[in-house]
């Protein structure tokens, strides 16, 4: 936007202003000094995209919707770092739905115990019979919270200056964004004699009851049942109109990715090269043919293996073994470790050793009558 490095900052701090705008008359006065910059391309875009849409993004005006004062979204933030502690990256259908009905049973067990928690203590901080003991007793926590702060603030006002508030309901922004009874409502109830612990004007959510009952009555079991079924599918009789798989027999393995399949191949090349290096010149040439041929036959997507291993050597390598009653047939040419021996090579002696005619400790070996020279 052709902004210098101070313009760029000055341009921030109002921006910053202004999505912490508390309500219209502070917005309209960043607004004021956002105009005043005289930027035109940054006003340009700031009035096309942000600020027809400023309902749903300054901190001021989204308290005057009904939000239940959730303004961020560190909640769904947090969930979402819990997952993907569970769920293991990249992994199959089977194994990630596995490992996030465990995520959510956690959590579901996490929030249980704080239910339970919250309604086996019990605050004896407040006058019993009083307002604040009611709603202590009667709200959750974080509801009373918000409760508290209204009644306190009530009990300082002179007069209300909100013409809609009534005894059971008020058009501000607290009373809309959290369905809570304000400041205002409690001011009119006591202006007109009416007790503030009144049932009827706290919804239902805020309850401790509702919440134990969210968590602790409704069954949610049905998620244990599923994962208790993946591991009994095996026992289950399938009727007609029932097809179970046999989850048991689905083996979870994870695909491998190029690196891994690289660096497993290359181990295999390692131990090959290896062999082939205390191998005699003609061995490691014929060897090195066979490994060129089954290179050919690889880039022509012919897998074929010009010779056949041993089951103890298929054993090192780490290669499956056919099942019993399945065994290979030889191909044509191929040749077997059975096949190979070694009798009736043996190596010729060339010349007499050297030192024959010597001692052991150099000198020249005397000759007797009658003996011959060895060979």
């Amino acid at each position: 936007m052709n902004l210098s490095k101070d313009d760029r900052t000055s341009a921030l701090a109002i921006i910053e202003r202004l999505a912490y705008s508390q309500n219209e008359a502070d917005y309209e006065k960043n607004y004021e000094e956002l105009l005043k910059t005289e930027f035109k391309e940054l006003i340009c875009y700031y009035n096309t995209f942000w600020h027809s849409k400023r309902y749903e993004w300054v901190r001021g005006f989204m308290k005057s919707m009904k939000t239940y004062n959730i303004t961020t979204t560190n909640h769904l933030e947090s969930l979402n770092q819990k997952i993907k502690q569970v769920v293991i990256r990249n992994s199959s259908l089977l194994p990630f739905f596995e490992d996030l009905l465990k995520c959510f049973m956690s959590i579901h067990l996490e929030q249980k115990s704080k239910a339970i928690n919250m309604m086996m203590k019990k605050l004896q901080t407040y006058a019993k019979g009083s307002d604040e003991e009611f709603f202590s007793s009667y709200l959750t926590p974080y509801a009373w919270r918000l409760v508290e702060k209204e009644n306190k603030r009530s009990k300082e006002m002179l007069f209300c200056v909100r013409p809609g508030a009534t005894m059971d309901s008020c058009d501000c922004s607290f009373k809309t964004n959290t369905t809570l009874p304000c400041s205002h409502m409690f001011y009119k109830r006591r202006e007109m004699g009416l007790p503030i612990a009144d049932v009827n004007i706290i919804p239902q959510r805020y309850t401790k009851e509702t919440h134990y009952r969210n968590y602790c009555e409704i069954s949610t079991t049905h998620q244990a049942e599923n994962m208790e079924g993946v591991e009994t599918l095996e026992t289950v009789e399938p009727t007609a109109s029932t097809a179970v798989t046999n989850l048991e027999s689905v083996v979870h393995q994870r695909p491998l990715g190029k690196h891994e399949k690289f660096r497993k191949a290359m181990d295999l090349c390692k131990d090959i090269c290896n062999i082939m290096s205390n191998q005699g010149t003609i061995d490691f040439n014929d060897t090195f043919n066979e490994l060129m041929l089954f290179r050919s036959n690889i880039l022509h997507n012919n897998n074929s293996i010009p010779m056949s291993l041993t089951d103890h050597e298929e054993e090192h390598l780490g290669l499956e073994q056919s099942p019993p009653g399945l065994e290979p047939s030889p191909k044509q040419g191929s040749i077997m470790l059975k096949d190979i021996s070694i009798e009736g090579m043996k190596l010729k002696r060339k010349g007499r050793p050297k030192g024959i005619d010597t001692t052991v400790i150099g000198l020249k070996r005397k000759k007797t009558q009658g003996s011959c020279p060895r060979t």
